[in-house]
């Protein structure tokens, strides 16, 4: 509910009778809507990572990775309702805080790991400096989370999301990875919207 509605317009009664449970026995497991919150977004982002976890572990080269992970993130961007993100932002902040942290870290192991991997590849440049790369991608992905940037709102986040994925895989490919990736999209679409 939280996440097709946002946080603040769903109250607990809502989530009782979503749950079909009554009020009283949503609070013999959850001490307040926050830990309700708290819980939920735990449980969502543990589901996240273990997907790209996997997908990251399947036998796709480090750039079908990437692209892969993308349109996963894509997928459930379109079922997140931005006033999600806001009201987490709003009326949550240490929660919010404490979700970015744990994320920022995912993403930059994720990173590092697709990084070596296609290196080893030769997908990717040897010349690149992993760790800012890295941090550099987790902080646009950041950017592009806040609310304050207003350059973007004539665009889908998902359709940002794709072209940031697009500019990353060019900007870290060796010449056989960027071979590899125009053939690629000579043959098939990627980043499937």
């Amino acid at each position: 509910l939280f996440y097709r509605y946002g946080v603040k317009s769903v109250s607990m009664d809502d989530l009782a009778r979503h749950a079909g449970v009554s009020k009283k026995t949503l609070y013999e497991y959850f001490c307040d809507k926050t830990d309700i919150i708290k819980r939920v977004l735990e449980m969502h982002c543990q589901i996240q990572q273990d997907k790209i976890r996997s997908i990251g572990c399947s036998h796709l080269n480090s750039i079908d990775v990437l692209i892969a992970v993308t349109e996963f993130i894509v997928a459930e961007i379109k079922d997140t309702n931005p006033a999600f993100i806001y009201d987490l932002n709003k009326y949550y902040p240490e929660i919010m805080r404490t979700f970015v942290e744990s994320k920022d870290k995912f993403v930059h192991d994720c990173i590092i790991q697709n990084l070596h991997c296609g290196i080893k590849e030769g997908l990717y440049r040897t010349d690149m400096n992993q760790d800012i790369i890295a941090l550099i991608y987790t902080s646009r992905m950041n950017t592009l989370a806040q609310d304050e940037v207003m350059k973007f709102q004539d665009f889908s986040y998902a359709d940002v999301i794709k072209e940031l994925m697009l500019y990353h895989i060019r900007g870290i490919s060796s010449a056989k990875g960027i071979k590899y990736y125009e053939e690629k999209i000579k043959n098939e679409t990627p980043l499937k919207s």
